[in-house]
């Protein structure tokens, strides 16, 4: 099977200080994604700077990416998030990943180091392409959230109507923790092609900073005669 979207931003990490331009670099799995999003937002989440690339998917070889992202601020200092975004043709997100950062207007810029990172979410069950019946979704694994707001799991039609959120609580942000959910479905066609889509946001504005992204198949129970 082809692996599933991917992104591992290299630089700048989380917690380094930057000036302009802040020099962008990550590799990544394109899969179904046609373009890549990068977007500087302030500590108010308005965003900064932003950059769109048109991306080609006939490779499924690791995409090694970089970007050169000039940015301005009216201060010495100011808090703001890089976000790195794959999106298909249809504009859905695919995976996220970002970075908190300080931005300085003059000065060096000061790379925390880069330690190799576990993955945030480890989906055991439903595999991507599994093709499920019955009404509900069983989805088992072990997330380690980012922050102390809840984890939510969207399910999407292909059309990108949603079906069903899910929230699973989070006890305490940056420790890994197993978890079982079940989330009921309908299909307003059998079968049906669906996105489960996981994600994160944080305090206070509630910005989304990782996601994730499955592909199923979902089909109503069978009745009988």
């Amino acid at each position: 099977a082809q692996p599933a979207p991917m992104i591992a931003l290299l630089t700048p990490t989380d917690g380094s200080s930057v000036v302009s331009p802040i020099a962008v670099s990550a590799e990544m799995n394109l899969d179904e994604a046609s373009l890549i999003r990068v977007s500087l937002t302030n500590g108010q989440n308005q965003v900064i700077s932003r950059q769109l690339h048109r991306v080609s998917t006939s490779s499924d070889e690791l995409f090694e990416y970089t970007a050169s992202l000039p940015f301005e601020i009216p201060t010495e200092s100011a808090p703001a998030r890089l976000s790195l975004m794959l999106i298909d043709s249809q504009n859905r997100p695919l995976c996220l990943r970002s970075a908190a950062l300080t931005l300085q207007s003059s000065g060096n810029a000061a790379f925390q180091n880069l330690t190799p990172a576990s993955p945030w979410l480890v989906i055991t069950s439903p595999e991507s392409g599994d093709l499920i019946s019955g009404g509900e979704i069983q989805v088992t694994g072990q997330v380690t959230p980012l922050t102390g707001n809840p984890v939510f799991f969207e399910l999407y039609s292909d059309s990108g109507r949603i079906l069903m959120t899910i929230q699973l609580a989070v006890e305490q942000p940056g420790t890994a923790a197993d978890f079982t959910l079940t989330i009921p479905y309908t299909v307003p066609a059998d079968p049906a092609d669906a996105l489960l889509v996981i994600h994160q946001s944080a305090s206070p504005y509630n910005e989304t900073i990782i996601l994730d992204l499955s592909l199923i198949h979902i089909s109503e129970p069978t009745r009988p005669y």
